[in-house]
């Protein structure tokens, strides 16, 4: 298969540092992200220290998002006090929150039917 069929419309593509290495994302700071962002797109996020994707209305911290401990055992995770774009949680997930958590203006959670969010 050509390379050409692996490079988007913009003439770009994500390199690799080599053949096991790691794939080169975006990063930039939340100012910049796209402003017609598409669902799929994934990058760092320099002012949260994340990474993050858009699921077609909102973008959102991917997996491992939280620090943990000193010892890197994972037993200390956090999360923003601030929800600053609307989000639903997952159909047959739940959610948790350390508060206190403030809803930005113009920003709404949707506890899905069935769905359970906690704020200790």
């Amino acid at each position: 298969m050509a390379l050409s069929n692996f490079i988007n419309s913009q003439g770009s593509f994500v390199a690799k540092t080599s053949p096991t290495g790691s794939g080169a994302l975006p990063a930039g700071t939340t100012g910049e992200r796209d402003g017609s962002a598409t669902a799929g797109y994934m990058r760092f996020n320099s002012t949260t220290s994340g990474f993050e994707g858009y699921d077609g209305s909102a973008w959102g911290e991917i997996g491992g998002g939280g620090a943990s401990g000193a010892s890197g055992e994972g037993i200390l995770y956090e999360n923003e006090q601030q929800i600053d774009n609307s989000y639903s949680i997952t159909s047959g997930y739940n959610g948790v929150s350390a508060g206190p958590i403030t809803v930005a203006s113009g920003a709404t959670v949707t506890v899905t039917s069935g769905c359970t969010w906690v704020i200790v």
